[in-house]
């Protein structure tokens, strides 16, 4: 625990003072669990995310909010007097119809502007759920530009953008979060290739089926001045895919061993100073009834179990022998398997079987097996030559899913320092919700030792989804968007 006491005022509640009114996002009535209660968490309230650039040309950075359904995405506009303003976009308003996840500012099309890329998602239909460009004017009224995007449907999650082909233009990889309704079947990825102003599918094989992708992050980890991509997902290694003059390669010693996690959010910087990019990673945290661990992993086992047309997905954990029991309850797995008639006289029995006992040899073929094995909340440290290190952060760092990352000199010492921001109410009824982060700083001490500081008076309540930090007068500003709440504004003092 950090023991100086000018950390206590790093942050001040601005929102009120710099906001027009308030701002708030406004989840809908969709749940997911509803219709799918094998699922370990909801999928479907993954937003606000925020996208910062300066749309209008004044030099001032502004702010763009991802939406949900029935609930346009909030552009707001940085003044020079200090206030944030709406900004009505009726291109965002005709398209309000579908849970937004994503967002990025980029000149698309190089005419010096920053044009606007917003994916959405949300669990519900893929059928509704598109990658949207709006084109600016280049005073800050955007255009959406349909044509130019191609038709693909996806449940997405993140966006990245780089010049992967070194063609002078931005290209775009779409990650994708599920396929809704059948959970822990891999679903399709996209990389989308600019050319002169639109985009077209290009993914390679490599790139198409990763996993259930959370986040990804664009780094040129060789020195070949190619851009090489780390994927960080649910059941899944952190992985990397090196570009070779702008093709992708991929094998098992490009991922990161014994790191299957839960992982959801990505964010790079120098920690250790020594001129590579390190990240932080994201991760379920160990605060929940889901545990995991290379002596003990959690699976998720994918099959048509009783055989009723309907894909199951099943939890299990091991045991200190390596046998998988199932994380469900009795009455759960009926509930999963509602044809499954094999005969259990107690609860008691049912909890001394194992899978592999409950689940005949011929009802298990053909089953897609994922595991997790670490849960911690993570620095992936760069230690060049292709070598990477993961390091658990400490303490409260793991008291919840970790949904927003901040790095950022916030002690003004020359170091960069880590706020952590999580929570999720959207769990099974039974399960409770993970409220367990009030907001985490970690002040970089030296190269890689990180202490501890918990801000007050419950400075980042609610369900934390992204940070967005914005240059503003001489300071920063930091955003904090908030699942079905008010967004926060404080000034770094």
């Amino acid at each position: 625990m950090v023991s100086n006491p000018q950390i206590v005022k790093l942050f001040s509640d601005v929102s009120a003072e710099l906001l027009k009114q308030e701002v708030r996002h406004e989840e809908d009535t969709f749940n997911d669990l509803a219709l799918q209660p094998y699922l370990p968490r909801t999928l479907s309230k993954e937003g606000p995310k925020m996208a910062v650039g300066d749309v209008n040309g004044d030099g001032l950075e502004d702010l763009f909010i991802t939406g949900v359904k029935n609930q346009a995405g909030q552009l707001l506009l940085q003044t020079k007097t200090g206030k944030w303003i709406p900004s009505t976009q009726k291109a965002f308003l005709e398209n309000k119809y579908s849970e937004e996840v994503a967002a990025v500012f980029v000149d698309v099309d190089q005419d010096h502007d920053l044009d606007l890329i917003v994916a959405s998602g949300g669990n519900q239909s893929a059928d509704s759920s598109f990658v949207r460009l709006y084109l600016n004017d280049g005073k800050g009224t955007f255009t959406f530009e349909k044509e130019r995007m191609p038709d693909i449907s996806l449940n997405a999650s993140c966006l990245a953008v780089a010049d992967v082909d070194k063609d002078g233009d931005m290209d775009v990889f779409v990650g994708a979060r599920s396929v809704p309704g059948t959970y822990g079947v891999t679903p399709k990825s996209y990389l989308l290739k600019n050319e002169k102003g639109f985009f077209k599918a290009a993914t390679p094989e490599v790139l198409s089926k990763i996993g259930l992708i959370t986040d990804a992050i664009w780094q040129d980890l060789d020195g070949n001045g190619y851009p090489d991509l780390v994927v960080v997902g649910e059941w899944m290694p952190i992985s990397i895919f090196y570009n070779r003059g702008g093709k992708f390669t991929y094998s098992d010693n490009q991922t990161i061993p014994n790191s299957e996690g839960w992982w959801t959010a990505l964010k790079k910087a120098d920690l250790d100073g020594d001129g590579d990019m390190d990240f932080v990673v994201g991760n379920w945290g160990l605060n929940s009834e889901y545990k995991a661990s290379l002596e003990q992993p959690m699976y998720l086992q994918v099959n048509d179990f009783d055989r009723n047309g309907s894909l199951d997905a099943l939890l299990t954990r091991a045991d200190a022998d390596g046998e998988q029991y199932p994380v469900a309850t009795r009455q759960e797995w009926k509930q999963q398997l509602p044809n499954w008639n094999t005969p259990l006289l107690s609860n008691k029995k049912f909890a001394e079987k194992s899978f592999h006992q409950l689940i005949t040899a011929s009802q298990r073929r053909g089953t897609l097996e994922k595991k997790a094995v670490e849960f911690r909340t993570s620095l992936l440290i760069n230690e060049g030559n292709g070598n990477f290190r993961l390091q658990a952060l400490p303490g409260n760092a793991q008291n919840s899913p970790i949904f927003g990352i901040a790095i950022h000199d916030f002690t003004k010492d020359g170091k960069p320092d880590i706020l952590l921001g999580g929570n999720l109410w959207g769990m099974p009824i039974d399960r409770g919700r993970l409220d367990g982060n009030r907001g985490t700083l970690l002040i970089n001490e030296s190269r890689l030792k990180f202490s501890e500081y918990k801000p007050s008076g419950g400075l980042l309540t609610g369900q934390i989804r992204d940070f967005a930090l914005v240059p503003y007068l001489s300071q920063y500003l930091l955003f904090v968007g908030r699942n079905n709440g008010r967004l926060l504004i404080y000034a770094l003092d």
